[in-house]
């Protein structure tokens, strides 16, 4: 269909203008390509850049959250992952990853309440 063409263009040339190299959006990007091929180094080095250029996009803590769990950094992802809440607070995912790795680093307290928080907006959002 020639308008879907021409409407998968246009999104396609909105992105790649949005994506301008050395913009925070760009080395979010990157982060998560080295994340998906298991360069958790390079994802973290990428993710850093990112978030010093624009410290208020959640899903770029979030990554790094992921990243610094996968390399056994579990405070630090954690730390990350507050980031994350600090910005989209209330957010029942982040709260479960938190407990998590409160549980991996023995701080049974901790995550005793990361989980019951995010049981808690798991019942408010159903």
């Amino acid at each position: 269909n020639a308008l879907s063409f021409v409407e998968d263009y246009v999104r396609v040339k909105v992105y790649i203008e949005k994506l301008e190299v050395g913009s925070a959006l760009y080395w979010k990007r990157m982060g998560d390509s080295c994340m998906k091929a298991g360069r958790y180094d390079q994802a973290e080095s990428y993710y850093r850049t990112s978030v010093a250029l624009d410290p208020k996009n959640p899903d770029t803590w979030y990554n790094m959250g992921i990243v610094l769990r996968d390399l056994g950094r579990y405070r630090e992802a954690i730390r990350a992952f507050h980031e994350t809440l600090q910005i989209t607070p209330g957010d029942p995912d982040v709260w479960e990853r938190i407990g998590t790795l409160y549980m991996v680093i023995e701080d049974e307290v901790n995550a005793r309440d990361a989980y019951n928080r995010s049981q808690v907006l798991l019942a408010r959002a159903g």
